[in-house]
């Protein structure tokens, strides 16, 4: 089973202010892009997909192809 966290390429910290968020890295919400809404961290999801960090550069790789 998987978690929503920051990992996934569909997430991303919250647009707006709530809960904290923007000031402490224990936030709960996090901006799903694939739902289009905030989502509770450490909620399953099965549309997770793990985002690619490249360690000889530091950058991430989403695992979309450029077109």
């Amino acid at each position: 089973m998987q978690f929503c966290d920051l990992k996934c390429v569909h997430a991303s910290a919250p647009k707006e202010d709530m809960d904290g968020s923007r000031s402490c890295m224990t936030f709960t919400a996090i901006w799903c892009e694939l739902y289009k809404k905030h989502v509770m961290k450490s909620q399953p999801c099965g549309e997770k997909v793990e985002r690619n960090i490249s360690k000889k550069t530091g950058t991430q790789d989403t695992g979309r192809s450029a077109q």
